[in-house]
């Protein structure tokens, strides 16, 4: 178990809410590129995830990069995109956090 700030996160939370270690890499069908957020605060970090979420279909990937935990981020990509994203920790800090989001479904 991990404490977040909002509260306890555990291991069936987090694959509820699509957060599958090693889900991701087996949905993957191209390379993946990278959005590096780790220059821009929270709300910029949010719009431009969310804005390069909605580009993405089906098959499609990327390395999502911050300086800090993606929870509440991927949580809110996760909510976006109506459940239609995997992601797959690649790295977990403590300088930069790296997710694999790769876009599944219609």
């Amino acid at each position: 178990m991990r404490e977040a700030r909002h509260g306890v996160i555990d291991e069936i939370d987090l694959i509820a809410l699509g957060h599958m270690p090693g889900g991701a890499s087996m949905a993957r069908s191209r390379p993946l590129a990278n959005l590096d957020l780790t220059a821009h605060d929270a709300a910029a970090a949010r719009t431009l995830a969310i804005a390069e979420v909605t580009r993405m279909v089906p098959g499609d990937a990327m390395v999502l990069l911050t300086a800090s935990e993606p929870y509440a981020l991927l949580d809110a990509l996760h909510t976006h995109a109506d459940g239609r994203c995997m992601f797959e920790y690649i790295a977990t800090g403590p300088e930069t956090w790296a997710t694999a989001i790769t876009r599944v479904g219609a």
